[in-house]
């Protein structure tokens, strides 16, 4: 569970940043043009250059949600107990969430947004998953 630990926390701070990166980009017509730009993309590969060979970072958007999908590549053994380690980091996040969708909004022409981090595991199995919503 260690070497998952360093992982998840490598992870997280990967989704931190990119999640805080959100309204850097002028205001755009929604959430799929947003995750689209080339500021986004531009962000989201030096974020993947970061943790290469680690996890492969997505960005997308559909509908009123911002996709931040990050998928391991490699094998991280027994999963058992990381949705609850997932769930500690998420609090952190939480902590940060008003400004997060001040800036998301103040970017994206999207009344009620919702962020979704997906993270995956080598075999295409969802280890955890969290929407944020801008209401809770």
């Amino acid at each position: 569970m260690k070497r998952n630990g360093f992982k998840m926390a490598v992870l997280f701070l990967a989704a931190l940043m990119l999640l805080s990166m959100a309204a850097c980009s002028g205001k755009v017509a929604s959430l799929k043009e947003f995750a689209e730009s080339e500021e986004m993309q531009s962000q989201r590969k030096v974020l993947q250059d970061q943790v290469d060979g680690l996890v492969e970072i997505d960005i997308t958007g559909e509908d009123n949600r911002l996709i931040y999908t990050f998928t391991f590549l490699q094998n991280l053994g027994n999963t058992s107990g990381m949705s609850d380690a997932f769930k500690e980091m998420v609090k952190e996040l939480e902590l940060q969430k008003e400004e997060i969708f001040a800036s998301l909004k103040s970017a994206v022409e999207v009344d009620d947004p919702v962020i979704v981090m997906k993270f995956i595991d080598v075999n295409g199995k969802e280890v955890f998953f969290q929407e944020f919503d801008s209401q809770n």
